[in-house]
């Protein structure tokens, strides 16, 4: 397993390059950028094998999976199998069959852990909301604990508090506060014309008072105000509460399914 860092600009291309391409199976549909940073901060690893490209992020505790499968058939680098942390991994398809690269996973001792499916939004009219505004960079420590506090650390996809305070700098946070303090927070990140919650959170003890609500209701009006008509997350199959929260905000499933898998 190597090492990368940003002088190795074109082996992280290249995945992208390989993930993006018809005919493989991929979980990492994005640009080069985020990779480049998690190299800076040198917590990046490539591994490769006739069965693909693979990059693990060290997360903290485990070990986030990206991967370009090009053979499903071929066994899994032996680095990767041998790895000293958990791996986190998720597997996102449609229809009403999981895909077969699942079952490459599953040979070599990954199990799923989680499964989700994708909700989607196009943008309306609605209510305007003053409870939430957009979070600040002295508010990303709290919102960090209150994310860990809220999200299981291997299938919750935290952010890094790095992450967060880049998010706040950016204006992808909107926190509800009542009194100075702290209700609940969103994050969400933009590509293009789509805009896809990343966490929504609200404290234990401020729930069921409408600030899930609220938060959602914000993230809508910002993404109308910046032409961004398409919303879209992901929801565990088995959080009624997450999902009726959605479903009165009109999002509705898109056919988008997913599991995530770990690897002790």
């Amino acid at each position: 397993m190597q090492k990368l860092n940003r002088t190795d600009k074109q082996k992280i291309e290249s995945f992208c390059e390989t993930a993006l391409k018809f005919n493989k199976s991929a979980n990492f549909f994005g640009g080069p950028e985020a990779l480049f940073g998690y190299a800076d901060c040198g917590k990046l690893y490539m591994s490769e094998s006739f069965a693909g490209v693979f990059l693990l992020f060290d997360a903290g505790g485990f070990f986030r999976l990206y991967f370009a499968v090009t053979d499903k058939e071929a066994a899994l680098p032996d680095d990767l199998l041998g790895a000293s942390l958990p791996v986190v991994s998720e597997i996102a398809y449609r229809g009403a069959e999981p895909p077969p690269v699942l079952d490459c996973f599953f040979r070599c001792g990954f199990f799923s852990s989680l499964n989700r499916f994708r909700m989607s939004f196009q943008t309306g009219d609605f209510l305007k909301k003053e409870m939430a505004k957009a979070a600040t960079g002295d508010l990303c420590e709290e919102i960090f604990n209150l994310f860990c506090a809220s999200f299981d650390r291997y299938t919750g996809c935290l952010p890094t508090l790095s992450e967060l305070q880049k998010a706040a700098e950016e204006g992808r946070i909107v926190a509800a506060c009542r009194n100075g303090e702290l209700c609940g927070a969103l994050l969400y990140e933009n590509s293009g014309v789509v805009s896809t919650l990343c966490n929504l959170a609200v404290a234990q003890n401020m729930r069921s008072q409408g600030f899930g609500s609220s938060l959602v209701l914000q993230w809508r009006e910002k993404m109308a105000a910046e032409n961004r008509p398409v919303l879209r997350l992901w929801v565990a199959q088995n959080n009624k509460g997450a999902i009726a929260l959605y479903e009165k905000h009109d999002f509705k499933p898109d056919g988008m399914k997913s599991a995530v898998l770990i690897k002790n």
